[in-house]
């Protein structure tokens, strides 16, 4: 209906076009997947650009999805991680255009590998006078200076002058383990702040190595912006095209804080790595896939900028099983659980922390992980062999915002688990709590 007042006008003709609508979901194609003894790496391209998750589990009802983004993109490359070996999973890629549309591969398998071997890592809590002659050191610029006094090995590094690992080289100070080629987990704890410094860069992390030009840095380093968590991995080289950046995002509240924490764990040629503030409450910040023959692994700390600091980074620990500070044992009474389960967090709603307690009755692999509305990861509050007993852990997020936040206990397992039927190789989720966060 066309309305004038006091408008002399003519109209010839009006013509209403339909606006285009995407009614067409993504065709999925090209799926491939690579297998190891507690991963999966399942790839696909999609026609047009879409979000993509997997998933997945013993049977054909899933039960489980994993997401490393919501990017649209094309081409997809989704691990799945902490799988059973020789253990066949069900799957199934499901795809979203930006118009919502979905469409959903049909159901197919994979099988684990067989138990990988045990890595030849040695933890070391640098209590010996001496550093232990499992490290080798390398000292590229020459000018390092490496001491174990006080229960902790520091690495000392003067100013003005870079000790990198970018496009200029491999000119870190840093120890290294020689180990087997097989999956293995690392956590560390720094005793050294991470602080920003005019015209110039601090970092210190974890090095992984197959060769001294294909390797991958895992690091905690001062940004203009704050503390931030970086990976990348580098191929044959130095060059810019021989590098890949893995992750990089900032760690709120890290700021001029320590002890900093990190672990960095390989599942076949799935890398994940998580950061840490306070030991307890860990956030993934990287995890991809980046085919490497392991022969080395280890610590290495840097400057860089055009004025570079000076920097000690002081290395409490070295341990290659995940230590975290949540209360272990039976409970008061003295009795041990007879069900694996979670209890409702307290307090709920919360600002800024609450507590979960949760219940181990035989010795299983266990974890506690936080999810958004997404089903994004936010947080792995715990991830580990437990013993039996009655367990506490608190949840104090940094950097997220008010909502709806879901932890999930689940048990790893290769055995039935008690309370919850045979689960014939698989894992179970115990159960899922619904947190809500109030800033």
């Amino acid at each position: 209906m066309i309305v004038a007042h006091h408008v002399n006008c003519f109209i010839d003709h009006i013509t209403v076009a339909a606006i285009p609508q995407d009614l067409v979901a993504p065709v999925i194609s090209a799926v491939g997947k690579e297998t190891a003894a507690t991963s999966a790496y399942i790839t696909g391209t999609t026609d047009e650009p879409a979000r993509v998750r997997i998933r997945y589990g013993s049977t054909a009802s899933y039960g489980q999805v994993a997401q490393v983004d919501t990017t649209l993109r094309v081409g997809h490359g989704i691990p799945v991680v902490g799988l059973t070996p020789s253990t066949t999973y069900h799957y199934s890629i499901e795809a979203t255009d930006n118009a919502g549309n979905v469409t959903n591969t049909v159901d197919a398998t994979f099988a684990t590998g067989p138990a990988a071997a045990p890595s030849t890592l040695v933890p070391d809590d640098f209590n010996a006078t001496a550093l232990h002659a499992r490290w080798t050191v390398t000292d590229p610029v020459g000018d390092a200076a490496i001491t174990t006094p006080d229960t902790v090995v520091r690495i000392s590094i003067p100013a003005g002058v870079k000790h990198d690992l970018w496009t200029n080289g491999y000119g870190v100070p840093r120890l290294l383990q020689s180990v087997n080629n097989t999956d293995f987990m690392v956590q560390v704890k720094w005793n050294s702040a991470i602080t920003d410094a005019p015209n110039g860069y601090r970092f210190q992390g974890v090095v992984v190595e197959q060769d001294a030009t294909t390797l991958i840095r895992f690091d905690l380093a001062s940004d203009p912006t704050g503390l931030t968590f970086f990976a990348a991995t580098f191929r044959n080289g130095f060059t810019l095209d021989s590098i890949r950046i893995r992750a990089y995002r900032g760690v709120p509240g890290g700021v001029g804080v320590q002890p900093l924490y990190m672990r960095v764990q390989r599942e076949g040629n799935i890398w994940s790595a998580w950061h840490s503030i306070n030991g307890w409450a860990w956030t993934l910040a990287a995890q991809f896939h980046f085919p490497l023959t392991v022969a080395g692994v280890g610590l290495f700390c840097g400057t860089t900028g055009s004025a570079p600091p000076v920097f000690t980074s002081v290395v409490d620990y070295f341990h290659t099983t995940p230590t975290t500070t949540d209360v272990t044992g039976p409970d008061a009474a003295g009795s041990v659980p007879q069900a694996f389960a979670l209890a409702q967090n307290y307090p709920n709603p919360f600002n800024p922390e609450t507590v979960l307690e949760y219940d181990v009755p035989s010795a299983r692999r266990v974890s506690l992980v936080v999810y958004d509305l997404l089903g994004r990861e936010v947080g792995v509050l715990v991830n580990e062999l437990k013993t039996p007993g009655r367990y506490r852990v608190s949840f104090k997020p940094e950097g997220l915002s008010s909502g709806v936040y879901f932890c999930r206990m689940r048990v790893h397992s290769s055995d039935p688990v008690p309370g919850h039927g045979s689960s014939g190789g698989s894992d179970v989720v115990v159960q899922i709590r619904k947190l809500l966060l109030i800033r």
